[in-house]
């Protein structure tokens, strides 16, 4: 069997991260501009998730990166 693809999804997670997140944080080295959402996700391929969004959201257009936390 073929290991599971981790990010799978994660574009439609990372979307209702943004729209849903149970906690936002403001970045320690970037506070004026920079925020982390997180959220717990249920059942991914492997366990219970907490994604972490960052956004920044600076004048430009925002840029988003994500990644899987236990």
């Amino acid at each position: 069997m073929p290991p599971p693809n981790f990010m799978e999804g994660i574009d439609d997670v990372a979307v209702e991260t943004l729209k849903a997140p149970e906690e936002i944080r403001r970045s320690i080295t970037r506070p004026e501009n920079v925020r982390l959402y997180y959220r717990r996700v249920a059942g991914t391929p492997i366990a219970d998730k907490r994604v972490s969004v960052v956004a920044n959201i600076s004048g430009r257009s925002p840029r988003l990166f994500g990644r899987c936390l236990r």
